[in-house]
């Protein structure tokens, strides 16, 4: 389903808005973004040799509509941690002016470990390419579960420690005294000993020894991911550009997916285009880059 059709499908629901069709119109302009900062992204990587591949929701988008999912701008890439010292440099000299890198490399005091690809002039947490690293894990499930909690307790003090309270509260109050809270917890942590430990956890198991493999961040574990089905890619022609996929696909969104061709509830889908929509004008209010 591309952009036109969706519209077209949620025109005549009768849950669509008034106003829906230029809510929309609003929202392809940060699909947009998003998509031009992909098309960077892997000018980079292909230019510096660098292995990625598209993946999560993004993936199903490119497989099963063809290009971006059409009510949804987010966009998730992999990367090997074995590539992430190469990543970092080749974004230090080959990025774009129009775009910038967000991750602890490029400011000691950003909030994730991830790192983010961002279009100049919007703020990092409303639009971005999210590229997440997957590194070695044990075989043992109980000896693996220690490792992502404590890849997501890490991901959590630094996070705590760096959060813009005010801003990434996005005007709720309760949201505010979670972030508050956390933060003030987060005075108990060293963060240069958090730092050390997160970085030793990167490279503690050889990822081409290992048969699964986890991401190191806040969403470590949430998926049993395998080495053999992410390490080979291949290139993806979509609408004109061309991105790199996992070359496995297919077993990769039948497993974390299930029937990844199925489509949401149309209902589902206006409502994620209009909490979209809420949070870019309010970023757009807020905006401090």
């Amino acid at each position: 389903m591309n952009s036109e059709e969706f519209l077209k499908q949620a025109l005549s629901s009768e849950a669509c808005p008034p106003d829906f069709e230029k809510d929309y119109e609003y929202f392809r302009k940060y699909q947009n973004l998003s998509l031009n900062s992909l098309r960077e992204f892997h000018r980079v990587c292909e230019k510096n040799n660098i292995n990625y591949h598209v993946t999560y929701g993004s993936l199903i988008g490119i497989i099963r509509d063809g290009g971006q999912i059409p009510w949804d701008y987010d966009v998730d890439v992999f990367v090997p941690v074995s590539d992430k010292d190469k990543l970092i440099e080749a974004l230090k000299k080959d990025l774009s002016d129009d775009f910038y890198a967000m991750s602890p490399e490029f400011d000691e005091n950003c909030r994730h470990y991830i790192l983010r690809i961002c279009p100049k002039g919007n703020d990092s947490a409303a639009i971005h390419v999210d590229v997440f690293y997957f590194c070695g894990a044990p075989e043992d499930e109980r000896e693996r579960k220690k490792l992502t909690d404590a890849f997501k307790l890490c991901a959590k003090i630094r996070y705590s420690k760096f959060v813009n309270v005010r801003l990434e509260s996005e005007g709720n109050a309760k949201r505010f005294i979670k972030y508050s809270v956390a933060k003030l917890g987060s005075m108990f942590f060293s963060g240069k000993s958090n730092d050390r430990k997160y970085q030793s956890l990167l490279y503690k198991y050889p990822m081409n020894e290992s048969n699964h493999v986890v991401t190191p961040d806040i969403y470590s574990g949430e998926f049993d991911l395998k080495y053999d089905i992410l390490i080979n890619t291949e290139l993806k022609k979509v609408n004109g550009d061309e991105f790199r996929i996992p070359t496995a696909y297919e077993q990769f969104l039948s497993e974390y997916y299930g029937d990844y061709m199925n489509y949401p509830p149309v209902e589902k889908n206006i409502n994620q285009v209009l909490h979209a929509c809420k949070r870019f004008r309010y970023f757009e209010q807020n905006n401090s880059k």
